[in-house]
């Protein structure tokens, strides 16, 4: 074959942009080889690329994304366009999402609860997956990752389609099946952190020009195992032999299986929206179910043991409209209202008490968001008002039926504005109030919790030294409030022919910060364990995001990532816990968009480091704290908050990874190989909520083959 030039002719590219919303908020995109090389990893370790975002993790295999600081509740993620709502206040409850399905998924990382909600405090993820088909025509992918570290493998598989007799008519089917044994430390096994998860999905839509309807139903299905030392503390020498020796307690050889303290869940999503452009605007009209089941076994005697500890089902019904006027000179916006309904139960056999009490809760909200669009200049404002209702029953610890009923409400607001410098630089910058009600959980946790390993109180409990006693307070009793946050960012973009780049900077203030700390040990049915309780304090969090791209050569790429982080205990004039660590990224990586046949080449190595927390709390052992409940030692004397370790040393991992894509005539096929901490470094990350008793994982190679095919 001899090489032939042509001269082709000029090809439009039209796509449509995700809305988050709120333009003038930063968002951050991992899409098309970026977001494939995350394949086979988590959702939170996939936004792992980008800055200002990191992992809090409970072991090897458990993880949720933190946003400047932030996680869990206040942290909203949208799957397909619904809240994701389940059982997620701990910090060992992933999300239960499958990354295969996505197309693209962003962060939008400021407070963006104007448009989404009381639990956008932090931020917002967006999963996406690609568009229906409107035209004929059948096409799909599979894919296939191999994992040396927990021998994981999994395997994903989707089809979709149009039929050319009826046009704007499209479907997908997509599955998900994923194994995993025992991660490895570099030292020894971590026991007991295996995976297992089985996922599918369906979706039909119909669009038209100014119509159109979709339906969407996924199920996810997964078991994770717990590192099994966390379930062996039944004396104080145990607890502190777990704290201060490797490898730990019960650590054996490699295995597949899963025993206890393992978790079970499974979520099924079901979604129907439509939309209709009138004379106005156009109308959106959304509704979503969700069925969320929980099971946690603990380490339990005889028969007990096949019982899960915790067993929970929680069904939330949303419902929502939105009318997006049409341009009315220079401004666009919208209105909308949104409502939600959740009924969460446990379900009975557990044959221990309650964590948390069965609960309904009724959300509410209404919203405007205004544009005022310039040709470089775009200003932007928006309102909101919520109301959340709790009507609560459960048992306390002597087994008494507890009654309570009580609301939340607040108003939201934000204003922002970008500005377009020039052709290649533009700054925006972004200030909105936000709030959040306390979770059931916070409110209420009682019991043995896998998340830390630890016994949790919640905000209502409360002991009385001189009876001896745990209760449950009345919510007016309490002085309990909403989390009330003021957050402020900014961003500066600058893209040109071989230098791109972005900064962020913000500041948010939490009043009424919701937070859980250690305070002392217990010994009791379910062992020697240390014990955490929900607090309240200002807190405020400020940092940078910085995020480079330098085109050293044609095909030599350098790349930068820093994320900075303080957060302070304002009220107290402390320090928080499990605040994330500095981070530093460095990188170069080889590109080649087409080489003698082959496409999309691309081999890089980069290397991370990780700064020790210096900004952690006071440490007080544990034999400290067993000395301070025997003499009665008050060892939160002017409010101090404590952790029960010092925090990690600062560490650095080196990563390679490359690939290729071959194209066919309606096929294509891509590889993908990496190695993460090629060196083998032994680490503890100060967000992973096991740091106390284990290592984080050791190398790990990986290995990937995407195949697509399709007609036009």
């Amino acid at each position: 074959l001899t090489d032939e030039d042509k001269l082709l002719d000029n090809v439009l590219i039209q796509g449509k942009k995700t809305d988050s919303g709120i333009s003038t908020l930063t968002e951050n995109t991992l899409s098309g080889q970026e977001l494939a090389k995350t394949q086979g990893r988590s959702l939170a370790e996939s936004l792992e690329r980008l800055s200002g975002v990191s992992t809090l993790q409970t072991g090897a295999s458990i993880g949720k994304p933190i946003v400047h600081g932030l996680h869990s509740n206040r942290i909203l993620i949208l799957d397909n366009g619904i809240r994701l709502e389940g059982q997620q206040w701990g910090a060992e409850h992933a999300p239960e999402i499958d990354p295969f399905i996505a197309k693209n998924i962003s962060v939008i990382k400021g407070a963006a609860t104007v448009k989404y909600g009381t639990e956008a405090l932090g931020g917002v993820v967006v999963v996406n997956p690609p568009a229906l088909r409107t035209q004929g025509g059948v096409g799909g992918e599979i894919n296939a990752i191999g994992m040396s570290n927990g021998r994981l493998g999994a395997g994903s598989a989707m089809i979709e389609g149009g039929l050319r007799q009826v046009e704007g008519l499209g479907w997908r089917i997509q599955s998900t099946i994923k194994r995993g044994g025992d991660a490895r430390a570099p030292d020894y096994y971590l026991t007991n952190t295996g995976t297992r998860e089985l996922n599918y999905s369906l979706a039909l839509g119909y669009q038209k020009k100014t119509y159109g309807i979709e339906t969407f139903y996924s199920h996810f299905n997964t078991t994770l195992g717990i590192l099994k030392a966390t379930g062996y503390l039944g004396s104080l020498d145990d607890l502190r032999y777990a704290f201060e020796n490797e490898p730990p307690q019960q650590t054996a050889p490699f295995s597949y299986d899963i025993n206890n303290p393992r978790q079970v869940v499974s979520h099924d999503l079901f979604k129907a929206n439509a939309y209709y452009e009138m004379a106005l605007g156009k109308l959106d009209l959304q509704y979503g179910l969700q069925l969320n089941h929980r099971k946690e076994f603990d380490i339990r005697f005889g028969a007990l043991n096949d019982i899960p500890s915790m067993n929970l089902e929680i069904t939330t019904h949303t419902l929502e409209l939105e009318l997006s006027h049409k341009p009315l000179g220079l401004w666009q916006g919208s209105v909308g209202l949104n409502g939600m309904y959740q009924d969460n139960n446990n379900v009975p056999g557990t044959q221990r008490s309650n964590f948390i009490p069965n609960y309904n809760a009724y959300t509410g909200g209404v919203y405007a968001i205004e544009r005022w669009i310039h040709p470089k200049w775009q200003l932007e404002g928006g309102i909101r008002y919520d109301y959340k209702n709790y009507n609560v029953r459960g048992f306390n610890r002597n087994v008494d039926i507890y009654r309570d009923a009580f609301r939340f409400q607040n108003v939201t607001a934000s204003l922002g504005g970008s500005y377009d410098i020039n052709k290649r630089s533009s700054f925006s910058t972004n200030i909105g109030s936000a709030w959040r009600p306390p979770h059931v959980a916070e409110l209420y946790s009682f019991g043995k919790h896998q998340s830390n390993a630890g016994v949790e109180y919640g905000l209502l409990w409360t002991w009385d030294r001189q009876q001896n006693n745990f209760y449950i307070e009345k919510f007016d009793q309490k002085d309990i409030k909403n989390e009330k946050g003021l957050k402020w960012i900014n961003t500066y973009t600058y893209a040109g022919d071989r230098l791109e780049m972005d900064v962020t900077a913000y500041v948010n203030y939490i009043r009424d910060y919701i937070y859980i700390r250690p305070e002392g040990v217990t010994i009791g049915n379910v062992g020697a364990l240390p014990y955490f309780w929900y607090r309240q304090t200002d807190a405020i969090f400020a940092g940078l995001d910085f995020a480079m791209h330098y085109q050293l050569l044609s095909y030599l790429n350098w790349h930068n990532k820093v994320s900075l982080i303080n957060a302070h205990d304002v009220r107290n004039d402390d320090e928080l816990p499990y605040i994330p660590v500095n981070q530093l990224e460095t990188g170069l990586e080889l590109e080649k968009d087409t080489w003698k046949g082959w496409h999309d080449l691309y081999a890089g190595v980069t290397v991370a480091h990780y700064a020790k927390q210096q900004q952690a709390p006071r440490v007080v052992p544990i034999a400290a704290l067993f000395e301070a409940a025997y003499t009665d030692q008050n060892i939160f004397a002017g409010q101090r908050n404590f952790d029960l370790l010092p925090a990690p040393a600062a560490y650095t991992l080196i990563n390679i990874e490359a690939g290729f894509t071959r194209k066919f005539a309606h096929t294509s096929l891509s590889g993908r190989a990496g190695v993460h901490n090629l060196f083998n470094v032994a680490y503890r990350n100060y967000t992973n909520r096991l740091r106390y008793f284990a290592d984080d994982i050791g190398r790990n190679f990986t290995v990937g083959v995407t195949y697509k095919f399709g007609q036009p």
